[in-house]
């Protein structure tokens, strides 16, 4: 049986941005959405916007909002985490041996940057 939509009916739906472009194009639709007079009637309880990033400057603009960006709802930074402890870790340079999946795919010149973002 087919699923029918009234006119005028909302479907719940997320919206999730991926990386900076998504991030923006996702904070763009909130923009638009929430400068809706009947935003907080009709879409409030309908609507969720997530963006997913490894910036997190990108992020903080995003969940700020911004004249050219709205507000999101939800932000995740993915490279929050120490790279460079780990790919020690994973090279074999700590307490574990060499995980050889990973020093196939990151040669051992390879440095990571302390920093987060892409």
């Amino acid at each position: 049986m087919p699923i029918r939509i009234m006119p005028g009916e909302v479907t719940p739906t997320l919206f999730v941005g991926l990386g900076g472009s998504g991030g923006r194009a996702v904070g763009r639709i909130a923009k638009r959405l929430r400068a809706h007079n009947d935003f907080e009637l009709q879409y409030r309880n309908l609507v969720r916007f997530i963006a997913i990033d490894t910036n997190d400057a990108d992020l903080a603009r995003l969940r700020k909002g911004t004249t050219e960006y709205g507000k999101v709802d939800e932000t995740v930074l993915i490279s929050d985490f120490d790279k460079v402890a780990f790919s020690k870790l994973r090279r074999g340079e700590l307490f574990a041996d060499a995980d050889t999946y990973f020093t196939q795919w990151v040669h051992d010149w390879y440095q990571f940057r302390e920093e987060s973002g892409a």
